[in-house]
């Protein structure tokens, strides 16, 4: 009975928002990814970020001269906003990765920085930060592309992370 009712409650927490079974080790990295975080906090922080887009530079990768280059993603370049650290972007967008993961996200909303697949990493510019999002897979690389050009068009709007599924 005991070991039912331990895989009832391991089953219930990997379970998703949209009831897809997610890995355990998968569950516990999102758990650690939000631990703190509220969502309230993750919807405006990406809020935010949403809106203060500059630009998108694709990313090519074919260095060794042997083939042609080909896209590997894109560079979101964000405005810094008051009080945002390189650091606490990347936690931002880590939770808010897993909660769309998690939920099932709209491919055209607030999802443009949390595509499955992806590499997400963040830097400093001198005026804000740089979201770079790889991917070697080709289709992958060329939807971080289409969706960080989207985001760039402005296409979407600031409190599409709050409203996002």
């Amino acid at each position: 009975m005991r070991r039912i009712i331990a895989t009832m409650i391991v089953l219930g927490s990997v379970t998703a928002c949209n009831g897809e079974l997610r890995s355990a080790a998968e569950a516990t990295s999102d758990d650690r990814a939000c631990a703190g975080l509220p969502s309230a906090e993750v919807d405006r922080a990406v809020g935010e970020v949403l809106a203060n887009v500059e630009g998108v530079e694709s990313i090519h990768d074919g260095s060794n001269g042997k083939a042609p280059p080909h896209l590997v993603g894109a560079v979101v370049q964000v405005r810094a906003t008051r009080g945002m650290t390189s650091q606490y972007l990347g936690r931002v967008l880590q939770c808010h990765a897993a909660q769309r993961r998690a939920a099932s996200c709209d491919a055209e909303r607030s999802c443009a920085l949390s595509l499955e697949g992806a590499q997400r990493e963040v830097t400093t510019t001198p005026t804000g930060f740089a979201v770079t999002l790889r991917s070697r897979d080709a289709g992958i690389a060329g939807e971080i592309e289409r969706r960080a050009r989207t985001l760039a068009a402005g296409r979407i709007p600031a409190g599409a992370a709050a409203s996002a599924p």
